[in-house]
């Protein structure tokens, strides 16, 4: 399980070091892609093999999964870690992130995040000025 919160720096080459508590579970390989908030998902090869699955059985003719899958798919990129621990990420993908420099990697469960650090704190405060926003959409949730 992905948790906690890493900063790392992009190398010259645009390879990330992953965290070395995070390695063996992407040992296997990974999957990066857009993320939903502005960020980028980070999915090991088991997690991506079950959520392609979930977006393979959504109907063509449905616009939203249709949309959803370019979202998600289109822009997957397959990675693996090399001797060091570090994994080279697409340009697009950095691009699309407005991701050059420093990363925030978090731990989200499943998944990892990368994040600018701009970006994120915008997220971040965005979330934190809406308290009683999000105390309700966790109560709906049941949490």
């Amino acid at each position: 399980m992905f948790i906690g919160r890493d900063s790392r720096t992009l190398d010259e080459k645009g390879r990330l070091t992953i965290p070395v508590r995070h390695r063996p579970d992407l040992a296997l390989g990974m999957v990066v892609t857009r993320g939903l908030d502005g960020g980028l998902f980070v999915f090991p090869m088991s997690e991506w093999e079950r959520l392609a699955e979930k977006i393979n059985a959504l109907l063509i003719t449905n616009h939203a999964a249709r949309a959803f899958s370019r979202f998600l798919l289109g822009d997957a990129a397959d990675c693996r870690l090399d001797a060091q621990g570090r994994v080279l990420i697409p340009r697009f993908l950095l691009d699309i992130a407005g991701i050059d420099g420093e990363v925030a990697v978090i731990g989200q469960g499943g998944r990892l995040e990368l994040w600018a650090a701009v970006r994120l704190a915008e997220v971040q405060s965005d979330f934190e000025n809406n308290g009683d926003g999000v105390a309700s959409r966790f109560a709906d949730l049941g949490i």
